[in-house]
């Protein structure tokens, strides 16, 4: 029987492979394992001059996909540490495409974490230093990215401008998935200006494009903000609350704390005091008390004021 030797520099290379495409996938405990499996065989010495074959350091990539995999998996501050380990290593390195590999996922970490004010001049870094070394797709990454923390901050429209070139940025560099999450942003940004009907559509775009691709991970925050649409339009609560129910149900398959708990402060509080003491506010409060004290969590704040009323 032949015996097959697989050096550690294979085994990091499939481990870091197969943790980002289960992220992708929206299957973040796995993703996180395959990640962490990688970053623990990385050795510096061997591996770090290969950032120069393959355009990016394994270590740097691979701890930026576990910072905002472990912030969606609702450890916030554990996963903003992966970034800024991730970014510091990459900066260690002085290699310019891999801290432009890093800031976007970092910048996405704050944003997912709703910390768009620190968010902001990260993406702006992203954007001069992709313009500096001429890196079109974490250009458009960075505009996407800015576009979303202006979103966030209340600039709806300085947002959309930015998503809109972001988009046009990705499709010509061939980068769908993200393209497909810019969209998402995109939809956030016209309902924000007053244009629900064309946030609609494009939700009911990205659900279709969900059902036919890998890019699953945000799936949880396209079911919650159709609910928010449709509440925000007074449409049926029925069927608001589906949305709802639809988006706690994912995130909770896919281990999404963070976006399993925003979407059940949003059930709960579309249901105001009519449930008081129901199944849902012991789940949500079950939930809270999985998660821990994470102060900076707003989240937590808002499901802490929901179960108090």
């Amino acid at each position: 029987m032949k015996k097959y030797w697989i050096s550690a520099t294979a085994l990091l290379m499939g481990h870091r492979a197969l943790g980002m495409s289960l992220f992708v996938l929206g299957r973040l405990d796995e993703a996180c394992g395959h990640l962490r499996e990688a970053i623990e065989l990385y050795d510096p010495v061997r591996h770090a001059p290969l950032a120069l074959v393959f355009a990016q350091d394994f270590k740097a990539s691979t701890q930026a996909y576990l910072g905002l995999a472990t912030v969606v998996a609702g450890r916030v501050e554990a996963g903003l540490g992966h970034c800024h380990q991730a970014l510091a290593h990459a900066e260690e390195l002085r290699h310019p495409h891999s801290i432009c590999y890093v800031l976007p996922f970092m910048t996405g970490a704050y944003l997912a974490a709703g910390r768009a004010e620190e968010a902001l001049p990260l993406a702006e870094r992203t954007i001069a230093l992709s313009n500096r070394y001429v890196f079109p797709q974490w250009q458009a990454g960075g505009l996407m990215l800015r576009g979303w923390a202006r979103i966030n901050l209340g600039e709806p429209a300085a947002g959309v401008e930015d998503v809109r070139i972001a988009i046009a940025g990705l499709e010509a560099t061939g980068s769908l998935i993200w393209m497909r999450f810019a969209q998402f942003q995109l939809a956030r940004g016209l309902a924000m200006s007053g244009d629900r009907q064309a946030a609609t559509e494009l939700i009911a775009q990205s659900l279709r494009y969900l059902a036919a691709t890998s890019g699953r991970w945000y799936e949880a925050e396209i079911h919650r903000f159709k609910g928010e649409l449709i509440a925000a339009g007074d449409g049926p609560a029925l069927d608001a609350e589906r949305c709802y129910e639809v988006a706690i149900d994912c995130a909770k398959r896919q281990g999404a704390l963070l976006f399993q708990l925003r979407a059940m402060n949003a059930l709960v509080s579309l249901r105001n005091t009519r449930d008081k003491g129901s199944a849902l506010e012991q789940q949500l409060a079950l939930l809270c008390n999985e998660l821990g004290d994470q102060p900076n969590l707003g989240e937590l704040t808002q499901a802490a004021a929901l179960l108090s009323r």
